[in-house]
């Protein structure tokens, strides 16, 4: 018998492993901003992690999208 087609995963399937996949990185830039702001180290500092965490969330919007999408 021919093996079976490799398993296609569904939409929830995708979504859950992106969020998987991102959620660590997301709590690590919280968890950061809430560092930078206790160190006192200023508002650029704040700035540039927050940079860094509307970055992520664009990068996964996009490939949640994608997933929505496809």
């Amino acid at each position: 018998a021919p093996p079976p087609p490799p398993h296609v995963p569904t939409k929830p399937e995708q979504i859950a492993a992106l969020t998987a996949e991102y959620e660590p990185r997301f709590e690590a830039l919280r968890k950061a901003r809430v560092s930078v702001q206790a160190s006192g180290w200023g508002d650029d500092e704040v700035a540039k992690v927050d940079a860094e965490y509307r970055a992520l969330l664009a990068e996964f919007n996009t490939k949640m999208e994608a997933i929505m999408n496809g």
